[in-house]
């Protein structure tokens, strides 16, 4: 248990503001690509099964972020993921973004989702399947 799912990424051009420095809303934007990442390659829920066959759909409640350092036109990142809170029927990532090769945390993140059935945009259960998936990477910081 407690697995951390890493993948990287790159900041391109049309990721970078005038000052050629990552624009801050594109913070969240790779979190959601790693997050794409994770569902398929970290866990083996491809979002096309969750949404088509499992009519299973995770909107967004609360989305924080701590920035730390910039990052600027051509770095390379990872994003490090793990499940920080696995409720009943809502769910908690945690995101950790590192400029490599330095290793430098440049920003935190945590992003809380509701599930819901995509036919009645009513919350649901997590599917079974989905929970012992999420379990292998929960990760609750223990309290104070």
């Amino acid at each position: 248990m407690n697995e951390i799912f890493r993948t990287p990424f790159r900041v391109r051009l049309d990721d970078v503001d005038y000052a050629r420095v990552l624009y801050f809303a594109r913070y969240i934007h790779f979190c959601m690509v790693g997050l794409e990442d994770f569902f398929r390659d970290g866990l083996g829920l491809p979002w096309d099964k969750m949404l088509d066959a499992d009519h299973v759909v995770m909107p967004t409640v609360n989305v924080q972020i701590d920035y730390h350092s910039p990052l600027r036109f051509g770095d390379a990142g990872e994003i490090a993921i793990r499940v920080g809170h696995l409720g009943n029927r809502s769910i908690r990532f945690d995101y950790e973004m590192r400029q490599l090769p330095t290793g430098q945390v440049v920003s935190e993140a945590r992003h809380s989702c509701a599930f819901a059935d995509n036919r009645t945009w009513q919350t649901c259960q997590i599917p079974q399947r989905y929970r012992d998936a999420f379990e292998r990477y929960l990760y609750e910081k223990p309290a104070g």
